[in-house]
């Protein structure tokens, strides 16, 4: 799209420029392309970990609900000519650790933690002129096992565990009502924003993270998108409406940045309140008599009523070389954010090292409602070289989120209690917000320089999982090149996103060998670089590794 276009194109989609992973830390929680590509879908990504039942799940049900009304469709035209656009593709891969001190257990050097077989099939069916039915199915294949006891080795489901989920399943149709009025129904991935991977003001789909080698993957959502087109504008006014809503999927790194030995990561947005916490842990740490664990941590999940409902509306249009939008969303985080954290003294318990007294916390994690005024415009400056140049900016307004921290010997009638506690506790911080705003962007630029030298370099204020004060918010670096060789056969891509408040680093090579039609191979890895105590450095940031992986598609 920008800057001259011999054989690579100057701007890449966000499912080929792939940043590292799933494991882009979360203070919060942190989170550890192929095929053809349809209108609303960007990417093809897993809704739920591996090791569910290999049954019809309600997204494939769905996708057969739709497909149905689409034949009923068909039928109830008048000699409606149908055509149909297949997509089969096939893709395997297998990951190896490198590392032995960043998972949940040390001294697991060079072990295989990740083996995915994935069958997809994609199909369009054009129903006439005005009618669109899209769905899509996958088919997952774990190769490592989930045996834990000796039930499981005559259980098939956990020795080979299966799972089927859909990125599709709607249908759209053209001319309803106005002739310039196109309404789509049904599961679907939709995209706002113009940024590359980190686009603030995309929050129609919630992100997943399952998959540490596709970060920036979304999960689909029922909703309905009705976009009207203003041809004298070279634009058009959409709104969306998303009946439930539908968390982030997170990654299994995750759950260490809860950990007990994870306290200066822990994810509390309030600069005092987390030194509170901080400082509890190191007093009771330098007692020498204490045995922390890990917390308790609790999802309070948004009810699938009415109330919970989200939406928003987007106007675009074209003003000269620039491409141009405005928008309004309203509904929640798609990421949990800490309510209340109650630290207590439980049992005593004896260890090699002697008595030792249980410390243990209870985490409430809340989605809290969000409202995002969303600014984006892309353009291709053919004054200054066809250089592409991107800006996505948007203004959050989150409601009022009062974060807890307890520890013994409670107050009754204290302002900041949670009803329904009782005991002798005492509220050790607290903070109650009052109406604020914060802003995250994202500015960029790409350019391709020759047939095999491309360069993408993007600005960040605020990552996906970051959510509240501007304290809050890190500021980065994401940027990668692309080197072709071999009659373009072979590329070298190298991505790297640097944490410019912590210093932390994600470097993300890949070779990418296309010597066939339709075949793909990979190498590459992934390596997490910083202190501990950084963004990218903890553990919950995940595992280093290398990869492989085949892709066939036709």
């Amino acid at each position: 799209m920008k800057g001259p276009t011999p054989t690579c194109t100057a701007r890449r989609s966000s499912t080929e420029f792939l940043l590292l992973r799933g494991n882009a830390k979360l203070p919060t929680v942190t989170p550890s392309g192929f095929g053809i590509v349809f209108d609303a879908i960007r990417g093809f990504r897993p809704s739920t970990g591996p090791g569910l039942h290999p049954r019809l799940s309600t997204a494939t049900t769905s996708w057969f609900a739709v497909m149905t009304a689409s034949l009923l469709t068909a039928a109830g035209a008048a000699h409606a000519e149908v055509t149909l656009n297949h997509t089969f593709s096939l893709e395997s891969d297998l990951r190896l650790v490198v590392d032995k001190n960043r998972g949940a257990t040390s001294d697991q050097l060079l072990h295989f933690n990740w083996n995915r077989n994935a069958v997809e099939y994609k199909v369009q069916a054009f129903i006439g002129e005005d009618v669109r039915a899209v769905g899509h199915l996958r088919t997952l294949f774990f190769g490592i096992h989930e045996i834990e006891k000796m039930n499981d080795l005559v259980d098939r489901r956990q020795m080979d565990p299966v799972r089927i989920d859909s990125d599709a399943a709607f249908l759209e149709v053209k001319g309803l009502v106005f002739d310039d009025l196109s309404v789509k129904l049904g599961r679907m991935i939709h995209t706002w924003g113009t940024a590359d991977q980190f686009s603030p003001t995309d929050n129609i789909n919630p992100k997943d993270f399952e998959d540490p080698l596709r970060f920036g993957g979304k999960l689909a959502n029922q909703m309905a998108v009705a976009t009207y087109y203003l041809p004298w504008l070279s634009g058009s006014i959409q709104a969306v409406w998303i009946p439930m809503f539908r968390p982030t999927q997170l990654p299994a790194s995750s759950a260490l940045g809860m950990s007990a030995d994870n306290v200066s990561q822990m994810p509390v947005r309030d600069p005092g309140l987390k030194q509170a916490l901080i400082d509890e842990y190191y007093r009771e740490k330098g007692q020498g008599a204490s045995l922390f664990m890990d917390p308790e941590i609790r999802v309070n999940m948004p009810p699938t009523d009415l109330d919970n409902m989200s939406g928003g509306v987007r106007t675009k249009f074209r003003l000269g070389e620039y491409d141009l939008s405005a928008s309004y969303f309203r509904g929640r985080h798609s990421f949990p954010v800490p309510k209340r954290i109650y630290s207590y003294s439980g049992k005593d318990v004896r260890t090699a090292e002697g008595l030792r007294t249980e410390q243990r916390q209870f985490i409430d994690l809340v989605y809290p409602r969000i409202q995002v005024i969303g600014l984006d415009f892309a353009a291709s400056l053919p004054w200054l070289f066809n250089l592409g140049v991107w800006f996505d900016g948007a203004a959050i307004h989150p409601e009022k989120v009062d974060m807890l921290l307890y520890t013994t010997n409670y107050r009754p009638g204290d302002p900041c209690a949670t009803p329904g506690m009782t005991g002798s506790d005492i509220r050790l911080a607290c903070s109650r917000n009052s109406d604020y705003w914060y802003y995250k962007m994202t500015a960029g630029f790409d350019y391709t320089f020759t047939s095999w030298l491309y360069m993408n370099v993007q600005y960040l204020h605020g990552f996906d999982d970051e959510f509240g004060y501007e304290d809050a918010l890190d500021d980065f670096i994401a940027g990668g090149v692309d080197l072709k060789f071999l009659n373009d056969q072979l590329l070298l891509r190298l991505f790297t996103l640097h944490d410019i408040t912590d210093g932390s680093d994600i470097l993300f090579p890949q070779f990418i060998l296309n010597k066939w039609d339709s075949t793909e191979l990979q190498l590459g890895a992934i390596f997490n670089l910083g202190a501990e105590d950084t963004k990218f450095g903890q553990k919950a940031s995940g595992r280093n590794m290398v990869f492989t992986k085949v892709k066939v598609g036709f």
